[in-house]
């Protein structure tokens, strides 16, 4: 895949997958963790757009991923690889490869993240917005 149209795609992608894995996060630590997003995957047409987008993250990440490693010519890409291909729009393999490692991250760090108050925290940013 041509390097430029990931590099625009990633506009469609990236956000809104940092926003979902930032919620799913919340939710694993802080509510129930088998029950993801309750309010959007109880809508079919919701829950299929949450699929195709983290489908598509996945997908972006792999392709990128590719791209580098044929480029580089090499099947463990390092950081220096990343750059000298991805140049000044690294940041999004890299943002993508953070909230992938969030998302993949075991779920006692989450359970240790909700002990340790910040459920407290954006439980009381959530009822300021609701007054």
């Amino acid at each position: 895949m041509n390097q430029r149209l990931l590099a625009r795609t990633w506009w469609a992608i990236g956000p809104a997958f940092v926003v979902l894995t930032a919620r799913l996060a919340i939710d694993r630590a802080c509510r129930d963790p088998y029950n993801l997003v309750p309010g959007l995957a109880s809508k079919p047409v919701l829950a299929w757009a949450l699929a195709a987008l983290y489908l598509g993250a996945h997908l972006w990440l792999l392709l990128a991923y590719l791209r580098t490693s044929i480029d580089a010519r090499t099947l463990l890409p390092l950081p220096r690889d990343i750059r000298a291909v991805w140049g000044r729009g690294q940041w999004k393999v890299w943002v993508l490869v953070a909230v992938m490692t969030v998302e993949y991250s075991p779920q006692s760090f989450s359970r240790l993240a909700g002990r340790s108050g910040a459920c407290h925290l954006i439980a009381g940013m959530s009822d300021e917005g609701r007054r």
